[in-house]
C-alpha cells in the first residue's frame, strides 16, 4: 500500500491498491510535504484526536516478512510513559498479535511484534522536532531493524512470527495511553516483504533526503 496522503478533500488514496484511508476527529489537509521537488502535500495531527484508519487491509497479511515506511515531522513528544504508534496493524493493547512503528516519550524509535511481546528500541534518543525524518521498519523473518534517515538506529533478531488477522485495520497517529500523535505525517507506505537497505536509501534520497539523527 501507498498512501501519499496529498488529496485535500474525500478519501486518503492507496496508489497502488484499493485501500482507501480516511481521517478520523478533524486530520488538516494540505500541509507542505517531505519531498523536495515534490508539490505532494502531507496532513496534519493535532495531538487531541486526530487519527488517519484504512479499514480491512486484507492482502497485506504481514505475518512473515514486513516493511512499514513513513515521514515524519513530530511536534512534540508522547506524554509521560506512552508512544505513538506512526503506523499501527491489529489492535493498539490487550492482544498477542499486531505490530507497530513509533516513538516513545524519550525521543526513541520503537518497534513492536506480536502485540508488544517483541519490542525493539533505538537506544538513544535521535527523533528530531519540527524536522521531515524518514522513519523505516524492516522484518525480514530473522530480523527487525529500524533506520532513520536510511541510517540503521536498531536491529536485532527476531523469529517469531506476526499472528496477526490480515483485516485488522490500519492506523497512523495511534496511541496507547497518551494522546495521539500531533505532528505532521507523509507517504507512508507498507510492504508485505523487507525492503534492502539500498531500496531504502534509494527511497530517502529520492525524497532529497539530507538530514541527521538528533542522538542525544
Amino acid at each position: 500500500g501507498d498512501w501519499r496522503l496529498g488529496e485535500t478533500t474525500g478519501f486518503l488514496a492507496d496508489w497502488i491498491g484499493n485501500y482507501v484511508g480516511s481521517g478520523a476527529g478533524g486530520v488538516t489537509r494540505g500541509s507542505a510535504g517531505a519531498l523536495t521537488n515534490d508539490n505532494d502535500r502531507a496532513v496534519s495531527l493535532d495531538g487531541v484526536d486526530d487519527i488517519i484508519h484504512v479499514a480491512s487491509v486484507g492482502p497485506f497479511v504481514t505475518t512473515s516478512a514486513l516493511t512499514a515506511e513513513v515521514w515524519v515531522r513530530p511536534a512534540a513528544s508522547p506524554a509521560g510513559d506512552g508512544a505513538w504508534q506512526f503506523m499501527l496493524k491489529g489492535p493498539v493493547t490487550g492482544a498477542a498479535y499486531g505490530w507497530f512503528v513509533g516513538m516513545k516519550s524519550n525521543g526513541r524509535l520503537i518497534f513492536t511484534q506480536a502485540g508488544s511481546s517483541v519490542a525493539l528500541t533505538s537506544p538513544v534518543s535521535t527523533v528530531l522536532f519540527n524536522t521531515w525524518q524518514h522513519i523505516v521498519a524492516t522484518w525480514d523473518g530473522s530480523y527487525q531493524t529500524i533506520r532513520q534517515n536510511a541510517t540503521i538506529v536498531a536491529s536485532a533478531a527476531q523469529t517469531r512470527p506476526n499472528c496477526e488477522p490480515g483485516l485488522d485495520t490500519l492506523k497512523f497517529g495511534d496511541s496507547s495511553v497518551v494522546a495521539p500523535y500531533n505532528g505532521l505525517f507523509d507517504e507512508f507506505a507498507l510492504y508485505n516483504f523487507a525492503l534492502s537497505s539500498s531500496q531504502i536509501a534509494q527511497h530517502y534520497w529520492a525524497g532529497g533526503g539530507c538530514g541527521t539523527l538528533g542522538v542525544t
